[in-house]
């Protein structure tokens, strides 16, 4: 049995009877979105085959079970990255696990930097599109053998689902946040973008710059899973605040959002239901 199969054993196995159709990945700093749900069991990703080690701080490697209002759902706390593991496989194998336990809607959130100037820290970015650098540099999810759960060239054309698009804003606005909608350029990292690189990726067509999420997305509509996305601005890329302290302000300023987002995306899921 592979690691991805024993990984989605152990989640069916902690779900019992009634195992969740949603799945939310919470990035950076974000991980305080559980407690806008009902947990009623936590697991480390030690606990879960195919779930990665957790070494980026705001991301405490736990997943939960939990409800929005009956609805049941896995809460990931925490995500593995590119420029962790060298190697997009982990990533790969940590959303096959949810899939094969049964997950077939997945909400993804991260901590990113500005690139439109209309952009400020704190307002959330619904994600209608993605540029995926490492993946167009041939650093992809899907490489080598076609994985048997979908096609070999699958289309990314409304990979974010426009009506879960749809319901985050509204959501997310009734939680008080300052809502945009744009496109998600996702860089390798571990460093944070120059200047020059920050007007680039404007000129390229992004709205805002992370780590993180398009690897996912892609490996989820690759297997028919239905996505939605939503981005914290935590910093505008390419600026050195004099009180800039990296990451740990990024986490800070995604902390601050993290209980509203959770509101919002236990009010999408539950509205939308266990469908």
């Amino acid at each position: 049995m592979t690691g991805v199969a024993r990984g989605a054993e152990a989640l069916r196995a902690a779900a019992g009877v009634d195992p969740p159709r949603w799945a939310v990945i919470s990035g950076s700093g974000l991980s305080g979105l559980v407690d806008a749900f009902d947990v009623c069991r936590t697991l480390g990703y030690a606990e879960v085959p195919a779930f990665p080690a957790a070494t980026v701080a705001g991301h405490p490697g736990r997943v939960s079970l939990a409800h929005a209002s009956g609805v049941p759902v896995w809460i990931c706390q925490g995500r593995p990255h590119f420029y962790e593991h060298g190697d997009m496989r982990p990533i790969a194998a940590f959303v096959h696990a949810l899939l094969d336990a049964g997950v077939t809607h997945l909400l993804l959130t991260n901590a990113a930097g500005a690139l439109n100037p209309a952009y400020q820290p704190g307002d959330v970015m619904v994600i209608a599109d993605h540029l995926f650098l490492p993946g167009l540099a041939g650093h992809h999810p899907l490489l080598g053998p076609n994985d048997p759960r979908g096609e070999r060239f699958p289309s990314l054309a409304g990979a974010y689902d426009p009506t879960l698009r749809a319901a985050l804003s509204q959501a997310l606005a009734q939680a008080g946040l300052t809502v945009r909608e744009g496109t998600y350029v996702m860089v390798a990292g571990p460093s944070y973008e120059t200047p020059a690189e920050t007007v680039l990726l404007w000129r390229l067509g992004a709205d805002a710059v992370g780590m993180s999420t398009a690897p996912e997305v892609v490996v989820a509509r690759h297997a028919g899973a239905t996505v939605g996305a939503v981005s914290t601005i935590t910093n505008v890329a390419g600026i050195q605040e004099p009180d800039d302290v990296g990451h740990s302000a990024v986490v800070n300023v995604a902390s601050t959002a993290a209980t509203r987002i959770g509101a919002a995306l236990a009010a999408v899921i539950r509205k939308s239901g266990d469908s």
